[in-house]
């Protein structure tokens, strides 16, 4: 089974994935609440993730799953409590590193911009989406580093427009 999406509206191949820019980033993915009612669910991916978790078919503790783009980790989290194991992929090593200090921490503290210069620090309890059951590995979606392994089940929800073959992505899984 695969599930496809594009949530980006840009396309960039620069590694902007760095400093201030992160903390809008951490906001839309760990620190919107699945509950606040939004007049557009496709403002947040973290609202977004909720509701394609509740609509993930066959999935089981015996399933293995993989996130091609995984970016802090958040949907792998999600996938990890319905599949027995899940590994989360992505090209950029910040975002791989930040999720493996997610994972360990079980918190992540940012600063969220307001308006203009105003910040206010975050500090997020992430120890109820945390799971143990899910590695994050530095890799790229169109040559994944995985020998005939068999995932039941691949994500890929925010890479399909930053490669620069979708449809060879779209081949490959």
């Amino acid at each position: 089974r695969t599930f496809v999406t594009s949530m980006k509206s840009t396309n960039s191949s620069e590694d902007v994935y760095e400093g201030e820019w992160c903390d809008p980033y951490y906001w839309a993915h760990y620190d919107w609440d699945c509950e606040r009612p939004i007049e557009n669910p496709l403002l947040s991916p973290k609202n977004t993730y909720c509701t394609l978790l509740e609509e993930v078919p066959g999935m089981s503790k015996d399933s293995m799953a993989l996130e091609l783009g995984c970016s802090f980790g958040r949907f792998s989290f999600g996938l990890a409590e319905k599949a027995g194991f899940v590994i989360g992929l992505d090209f950029g090593f910040r975002f791989i590193m930040d999720a493996r200090k997610i994972m360990k921490e079980k918190h992540l503290e940012y600063f969220l911009r307001e308006q203009g210069e105003i910040k206010t620090k975050r500090n997020i309890d992430l120890s109820n989406v945390v799971r143990d059951n899910v590695d994050f590995i530095v890799g790229d979606a169109l040559n994944p580093p995985f020998r005939s392994v068999y995932f039941d089940f691949v994500a890929a929800l925010n890479i399909i427009d930053d490669v620069p073959s979708p449809e060879e992505l779209l081949r490959k899984i």
